[in-house]
């Protein structure tokens, strides 16, 4: 299964890169020949941009499934795999996506790209330079969080299990016989509460990219506050949102 996550991985990182290029070139042909010559290499960047996100949400998925089916081959299952049963253990199985460091950069990084995806899909029609170049500035944000996925083992959520953590009947030994979920975090708040901070997070990439945007072309205009107002609004709401099941948890657990 590690190795299925990899390629999830290479494939968005491949993308993010080539959407990045076609953006940049394609603004500035269209800055120097207008929109028609460039249209072909705007639209390019722009299908790079949802390419990444169907490469990310293959990834997430895969760890899911891995921790839904209790599937052993990946470390950071192994390491964050709930042990509860019924509705609540699924909820905590499921939850193990972000309750570890290599997760969570994982589905942060996935939202990024859910957020430029949107961006990249409302501006298919107008083809705008500002667009183009917020979105060269989020998927820029987002090629850092894939390369530290992708290139260092320590943040990588794709590891695979040593064979030497096995018993010859194929059971769990040592050490990794005791590793799972942190009991602490398992409480319903806890499976709320930190996706809820990652949405708000991943959505305030989007105003920072088109602010950046506006200072590169030098658009004094408010353009830029236009486009984004609805992405920092999503974003500062679920911020709000996920203080509230924080607080149960801390006051709770505690």
């Amino acid at each position: 299964m590690a190795i299925f996550g990899l390629i999830g991985l290479l494939v968005a990182f491949a993308a993010v890169v080539v959407s990045v290029v076609c953006l940049l070139i394609g603004a500035v042909v269209e800055r120097r020949r207008g929109a028609d010559e460039a249209e072909t290499l705007l639209w390019g960047g722009r299908i790079g941009v949802v390419v990444t996100a169907v490469a990310l949400t293959w990834c997430c998925g895969l760890l899911i499934y891995c921790f839904l089916v209790g599937d052993q081959s990946i470390q950071y299952v192994v390491q964050n795999q709930s042990r509860q049963t019924g509705l609540l253990g699924t909820l905590y199985r499921i939850s193990g996506l972000w309750e570890g460091r290599e997760g969570s950069l994982l589905f942060w990084a996935w939202l990024i790209s859910i957020f430029n995806s949107v961006v990249a899909l409302r501006g298919l029609k107008r083809l705008d330079q500002l667009d183009s170049i917020a979105l060269v500035i989020a998927q820029l944000v987002l090629a850092g969080f894939v390369g530290i996925l992708l290139f260092s083992e320590d943040n990588s959520p794709f590891v695979a299990m040593a064979a030497s953590y096995f018993a010859a009947d194929g059971s769990l030994t040592g050490n990794a016989a005791l590793w799972g979920m942190n009991s602490l975090l398992e409480h319903w708040a806890m499976a709320v509460h930190p996706p809820a901070l990652f949405i708000g997070y991943a959505g305030f990439t989007i105003p920072f990219a088109y602010a950046i945007a506006a200072l590169i072309s030098n658009n004094s205009s408010d353009t830029w506050v236009v486009r984004c107002q609805r992405y920092t609004l999503v974003a500062w709401r679920f911020l709000s949102i996920g203080i509230g099941p924080g607080a149960v948890w801390a006051h709770v657990v505690l």
